[in-house]
């Protein structure tokens, strides 16, 4: 069965296409029942995990997405938004094209029937979005909808609308979908489509990255003048890590005694370093258990390239075991470092190698520095030692970026729903101490 058959039935009866979709108030239903319950109590009461965290964040842009998936009116299909350099041929189309009258949210809707392309319907969207906003400059996140439909969501899949839902600030819906067919006529009779929450199965360790020490990178920077506007150098900072998808926080320092007496110090987390994290630490467990990964994750840290990697094509772990060769008493020598034959994600997890995070840096360099930048004020300190060292008299304040204000924020404000503090929300949000001792628990080190 091709999926232009499965395309072509539900355009022809997309005046019905809400209808199709069998769970769409019970589903609306349970995302207003887990929300409460995971603010209300959550799996551990005293603790705000980070997985309650991300699930609450998703969970957010799934119930803005169901008010535009509800009224949607066909626009096409095979609408082309991408063209090949040559521009020749058959070009890149989305499957069918749609829109909410009320709200005027564009929806891109991408189908995959068989069990090995699913994934792909993902990596299209992203395409196409591009494409679209190529051809209508400055649209927001919130005024596209991506409904990626398939037969089929595996666990890599659903990773991937997480990324997008998560980091990319994405709207989405995915659904999943059942065909029946009648083979003698090859022609679709129905399809029953189900939303679905693609992280109500993540579980805590694979969120353990977000807040890590070792998915961090650090950039100290002082100047010899204060910032004299620091609301439009935040909102500067802010407009920079949206368009280039970074996020994190920056730490302000309160003025010293030296040379450099000001500046500030930029955390970024480390996408490349979260998923060898993540990715790690799941294969860990499946061989060892959680209560041994806990017990290695408090000694020492998870990554480690020089010794352990993943395969980009294939996703799998490599790991370098020395030979008698390599050793020099229980040394390595220098000059045999592993030598990779595959696509190596340790490669990009580099900072050297992460082009967004020195766009910032050096944008930022400019507009502090703009007669000429003090490179002997600039450093990249190890985050861990970085965040463990500094005293908390000598931060001003906290500004996060990105995906880590969300969390934050729904942290705070679960943290207040159970009574679990009692300070300020904007005190504690900007509090150098609460981040501190954030990234102390989730650490547990």
């Amino acid at each position: 069965m091709k999926e232009s058959i499965v395309r072509d039935f539900i355009t022809d009866n997309f005046s019905s296409f809400t209808s199709c979709i069998t769970n769409y108030f019970q589903f609306s239903n349970d995302l207003i029942v887990e929300q409460e319950n995971m603010i209300k109590g959550g799996s551990v009461p005293t603790k705000i995990l980070i997985s309650d965290l991300v699930k609450l964040t998703v969970i957010d842009n799934l119930k803005q997405a169901l008010p535009v998936l509800a009224n949607l009116k066909l626009l096409d299909k095979e609408f082309k938004l991408l063209k090949t350099e040559s521009g020749r041929g058959k070009q890149p189309s989305i499957d069918i094209m749609a829109y909410n009258p009320e709200s005027f949210c564009l929806a891109l809707i991408e189908l995959k029937i068989s069990d090995s392309a699913e994934r792909e319907a993902v990596t299209e969207l992203s395409a196409y979005n591009q494409g679209l906003q190529n051809k209508f400059r400055g649209l927001s996140s919130l005024e596209v909808l991506w409904i990626p439909i398939s037969t089929e969501w595996r666990v890599t899949t659903k990773s991937a609308i997480e990324f997008v839902m998560l980091w990319q600030n994405t709207l989405a819906m995915p659904l999943k979908m059942d065909i029946n067919y009648n083979k003698a006529l090859n022609q679709v009779t129905n399809v029953d489509l189900q939303c679905f929450n693609p992280t109500s199965d993540l579980t805590e360790i694979e969120c353990l990255n977000l807040f890590s020490y070792e998915c961090f990178e650090a950039f100290d920077y002082c100047t010899m003048q204060d910032i004299p506007n620091k609301e439009a150098f935040i909102n500067y900072v802010t407009t920079i890590c949206i368009r280039q998808k970074i996020n994190g926080f920056i730490i302000f320092h309160k003025p010293v005694n030296m040379m450099y007496p000001y500046g500030f110090t930029l955390c970024i987390y480390n996408p490349y370093k979260g998923y060898l994290h993540k990715k790690i630490s799941q294969d860990f467990i499946k061989e060892n258990g959680e209560q041994e990964f806990y017990s290695i994750f408090k000694e020492s840290d998870v990554i480690n390239t020089n010794y352990i990697d993943i395969d980009f094509r294939t996703e799998k772990i490599k790991s370098f075991e020395p030979n008698d060769d390599d050793m020099e008493g229980t040394s390595l020598k220098f000059d045999t470092f592993w030598k990779k034959n595959f696509l190596s994600v340790g490669d990009f997890a580099e900072s050297a190698e992460n082009s967004n995070i020195h766009f910032l840096v050096e944008k930022i360099m400019q507009t502090v520095d703009s007669n000429g930048t003090n490179s002997r004020a600039f450093g990249t300190p190890d985050f861990e030692g970085l965040l463990k060292k500094l005293a908390d008299n000598t931060v001003d304040s906290v500004m996060y970026l990105g995906v880590h204000l969300e969390l934050i924020s729904k942290k705070i404000i679960v943290e207040h729903q159970r009574e679990l503090h009692d300070d300020d929300f904007f005190e504690t949000a900007a509090s150098f101490p609460y981040l501190k001792k954030t990234f102390k628990d989730y650490n547990l080190k």
